[in-house]
């Protein structure tokens, strides 16, 4: 993929994500001014905090904010990238790209109050859009520690599509139960620990590849990058599930924090190249 090609990517994402921002904002003020929040827990709590914990109280409007804040992320970091590495050819940064962009569309959540938690259909198909978005997130990010060669500089269409195929796929296999909403606006999936299981693995294999990066090319650079692995993606899963104002901070100050030190770790890197 060349650098012109890999740009317009970027910005067809940055354009994406922009809308998806005025959308998620449009249907806040809708949900939150119109009274469409669920006054109840409308099902399970799947991240409950430990009691007495401040600000752990379950809250229909931090898991709203929190879902409208996902495209602004996207928006803001995917024009850090362009603007960054505008004229560099970085292989990492593309799938890297890809995953801040596939975090996006947890917004879709938003919608939920807007129809009810007994939503059917709808509901259904934005908690495997919401899936989808989990699991491309984290093969985007463990292939941006191993398809980060020259050889593979010109296979990274093909690989995006790929992963793209195999995060649908599994998306559309894993069961969801219609009958159990959560209290973040969302749907249990079946097999819940083999799930969390696969998804810990993958996150823990995307963090060793960099680490094994920062050995064998004996970089430093790269191990800060795991550092910011260690953290943007806990604090990714953490605030997905968050219903209360404490999960919502923090996951999106791990996330946030995370995600500059890994880009400017790796900015760094490709300036003394």
């Amino acid at each position: 993929m060349t650098i012109a090609t890999r740009n317009r990517f970027f910005k067809l994402a940055i354009a994406v994500s922009a809308l998806l921002s005025a959308a998620a904002i449009g249907i806040a003020v809708t949900a939150l001014t119109g009274g469409r929040l669920p006054v109840e827990i409308p099902g399970v709590r799947v991240l409950s905090p430990p009691r007495g914990l401040p600000f752990s109280q379950w809250s229909p409007a931090a898991s709203l904010i929190h879902l409208a804040a996902f495209p602004f992320f996207s928006l803001i970091w995917l024009i850090y990238i362009y603007r960054g590495f505008e004229k560099t050819q970085s292989s990492e940064m593309i799938f890297f790209a890809a995953s801040v962009f596939a975090v996006s569309f947890e917004m879709l959540r938003i919608v939920i109050p807007l129809t009810g938690v007994d939503g059917g259909y709808l509901i259904t198909v934005i908690s495997r859009v919401s899936l989808f978005s989990r699991i491309f997130f984290l093969l985007s990010i463990l292939s941006s520690g191993l398809f980060n060669s020259a050889q593979t500089a010109q296979m990274i269409g093909s690989s995006i599509f790929l992963l793209g195929f195999i995060s649908f796929s599994l998306s559309q296999s894993i069961p969801i139960n219609s009958m159990a909403p959560t209290s973040n606006f969302i749907l249990l999936t079946g097999y819940p620990a083999i799930l969390s299981l696969f998804f810990a693995c993958i996150g823990a294999l995307a963090i060793l590849s960099y680490l094994i990066l920062g050995i064998t090319r004996a970089t430093k650079e790269y191990f800060s990058c795991a550092g910011g692995l260690a953290l943007l993606i806990p604090g990714y899963f953490l605030l997905i599930l968050a219903d209360n104002w404490l999960y919502a901070i923090s996951g999106a100050a791990l996330l946030n924090f995370g995600t500059w030190l890994y880009m400017d770790r790796m900015h760094r890197y490709y300036l003394w190249q």
